[in-house]
């Protein structure tokens, strides 16, 4: 994180100072809730914790499992 920190200040010329908050203002269990109530502009996300909340983004990663699991079944 602190990469990211550093990174977004030399990119935006030091006009975006983040604070960053690793893990204690929001587990990952809390994210996407306090994203969604704007708590915090960001944080990390387990789509697959939340199949309700991100069913299209879960679409990808399912059907890639069915493909694998179909090509064993021709074998």
């Amino acid at each position: 994180m602190k990469i990211f920190e550093s990174k977004l200040q030399e990119y935006s010329d030091g006009n975006l100072k983040p604070k960053v908050f690793e893990l204690s203002l929001l587990n990952l269990a809390e994210a996407p809730a306090g994203v969604r109530d704007s708590m915090a502009d960001m944080a990390i996300v387990l789509t697959p914790y939340f199949p309700a909340e991100y069913p299209h983004i879960n679409t990808v990663a399912e059907i890639s499992m069915s493909i694998e699991l179909s090509d064993e079944l021709l074998s």
